[in-house]
């Protein structure tokens, strides 16, 4: 199950697409396989990513939006901390006004150590965004849902 669904519905369209984390094989002194979906755990030593799979859109509306880039981001909140260092990684793509159309997935990558040990919320958005700025279309959610918390661990 994806930690987070995207649906942005607007007549005549519809943008669709999941999010998902995985811890990926590396480290010092633990080197898995790479883990399934969204782990309730990732050891500080072990490179991860965060994907948006399956981005499709439907209806004859993208062309009229005037849109030219998506903004992937995510966003960690360190429970007792605020938002914790980096605060947030961002990837944008070009907006594909064909319909349907089905992108590549879309991947934000992380270094062993990158983010701090500790409790987090994950946060994802994603908007379209025009030459002035403006963001017609947007979808915003959190990926550690129904009470559940992404621990980083030491190693």
């Amino acid at each position: 199950m994806a930690a987070l669904t995207f649906e942005l519905t607007t007549l005549p369209g519809t943008i669709s697409g999941n999010v998902n984390y995985y811890e990926l094989a590396g480290g010092a002194d633990y080197n898995p396989v790479i883990t399934p979906l969204n782990p309730a755990q990732i050891h500080d030593d072990q490179p991860w990513e965060i994907r948006l799979q399956g981005l499709t859109q439907t209806g004859a509306i993208f062309g009229a939006f005037g849109g030219n880039v998506w903004q992937f981001k995510v966003l960690f909140e360190l429970l007792g901390g605020g938002e914790a260092a980096p605060g947030f990684k961002q990837i944008t793509f070009a907006v594909n006004t064909t319909v349907p159309y089905t992108y590549a997935d879309q991947v934000i990558t992380f270094a062993p150590n990158e983010i701090p040990v500790g409790e987090y919320k994950i946060y994802a958005t994603l908007k379209m965004v025009d030459a002035n700025n403006l963001s017609p279309i947007a979808g915003a959610g959190e990926l550690t849902q129904s009470g559940t918390l992404l621990q980083i661990i030491n190693a």
